[in-house]
């Protein structure tokens, strides 16, 4: 199931500006946001590994801020899954998130 457009942008897990909307999160959320993010880190790895490929000068100093840019999105959002699973655990909820373990 691809996300759609409109979803991505209204997606309370993807928006990640500010503190998390709680109110907001519907287990339906989870999935979609998932998935959207873990394509976005494969393509942004992909286009890393590619750069270092080319790059001799690259060293760990360099490449690990990148890394952890590229994977702080969905940290946060797996971060908020795990806390809303603990915290407000429900058949939905716990399904989404049992469904969404072996993606991350």
């Amino acid at each position: 199931m691809t996300a759609t457009v409109e979803q991505i942008a209204t997606n309370p897990l993807l928006q990640q500006e500010d503190l998390p909307k709680f109110e907001s999160i519907q287990p339906s959320d989870l999935t979609p946001a998932i998935e959207h993010l873990l394509s976005k880190l494969e393509t942004e790895f992909t286009s890393l590994e590619e750069k270092l490929a080319t790059d001799s000068c690259a060293d760990y100093d360099a490449v690990l801020p990148e890394i952890e840019k590229m994977q702080f999105p969905v940290d946060f959002t797996w971060g908020v899954a795990g806390h809303l699973n603990g915290v407000k655990n429900g058949d939905e909820l716990r399904a989404a998130y049992e469904e969404n373990q072996p993606k991350i």
